[in-house]
């Protein structure tokens, strides 16, 4: 079994997209999924399924999902980005920005990890335009690629609320679906079993 963790991109935020978490939990547990959990309001599902960790099955857990909020919620663009929970793990340890792996103090100089935050692909951009991202074109606020080619670690001091290193400003500059995730929520994710 792979334990899954499922993030939907712009679910109950500012009262749109309503997707209660507790009937998500059940929807998915519908489609046969295991252990479902889900964490907060913001679309966070982790659960256990047979498929293997490949492509494919990534997309296909993707779409079953993204079908599934759509016929129980009425939600038809509703993206969904899949990770392993061994991704997530693997994503908190290669921060170059070195916070507390419990998501909530820094380390040495390292930042506020209320600053810190992660950018979820959908799919691995083209090199062309993942190359031609500069990490200092918003500063303060910066970013860095995460070992793994579809994650972006994000460290924002002048706040999310007005950065401009946005999911919609990455999914334009990089011709991917994204969705974002702060460190709190994503250290919380990698520590499921």
């Amino acid at each position: 079994m792979t334990t899954w963790v499922a993030l939907l991109r712009g679910v109950n935020v500012g009262g749109r997209r309503k997707v209660p978490m507790a009937d998500l939990r059940d929807a998915c547990t519908a489609l046969g999924f295991e252990n479902v959990s889900t964490y907060i309001q913001s679309g966070n599902v982790s659960f256990e399924h047979a498929s293997p960790s490949g492509a494919a099955e990534r997309h296909d857990l993707a779409r079953t999902i993204s079908q599934c909020v759509a016929t129980t919620f009425g939600h038809s663009d509703v993206p969904v980005v899949m990770r392993t929970r061994e991704e997530m793990a693997a994503i908190v340890q290669a921060s170059p920005y070195a916070p507390c792996p419990d998501g909530k103090t820094a380390v040495g100089n390292s930042p506020d990890p209320k600053q810190l935050a992660v950018a979820f692909l959908h799919d691995e951009p083209v090199s062309a335009k993942r190359d031609s991202l500069d990490p200092s074109t918003h500063l303060p606020d910066t970013f860095a690629w995460a070992p793994s080619g579809t994650d972006i670690y994000l460290h924002c001091p002048s706040s999310f609320a007005s950065t401009k290193l946005t999911t919609t400003w990455f999914e334009k500059a990089l011709g991917v679906g994204a969705t974002i995730r702060n460190w709190k929520t994503t250290t919380y994710l990698a520590r499921l079993q």
